[in-house]
């Protein structure tokens, strides 16, 4: 039982290195499209860049919280499985706040917001 609880943690830790780095790929999705549009006014490139990278950065976003939503529910499913089998265990608790907060607050109004 000891080397099963120890599968599941591993792949704990591999699905929340998987959201950490879709989260990050976000955040640097939104940066770029915001460090195109900050730049001079006078060009009218802008405008453009502004219409399709606003359309691409929507796209985008969806892969993103699309990819989000089956990697966060199998971790809450990984973290309540580690608390039922070892009892207390820190990671699996701070993981599954992470995980429910992540999906609850971010991906699906992402995605409400896009789809409708």
């Amino acid at each position: 039982m000891k080397g099963n609880i120890q599968d599941f943690i591993v792949t704990n830790r591999i699905l929340s290195i998987m959201q950490s780095i879709l989260l990050i790929l976000g955040f640097l999705g939104v940066l770029r499209f915001l460090y195109g549009c900050a730049g001079s006014h006078d060009n009218p490139v802008i405008g453009w860049y502004i219409l399709f990278g606003g359309s691409f950065l929507l796209i985008f976003l969806a892969v993103i919280a699309i990819l989000l939503v089956p990697v966060s529910i199998a971790n809450l499913i990984i973290s309540i499985t580690i608390i039922r089998l070892s009892g207390k265990n820190a990671l699996a608790i701070v993981t599954l706040v992470f995980s429910g907060t992540l999906l609850s607050l971010l991906v699906i109004p992402i995605l409400i917001c896009i789809f409708l």
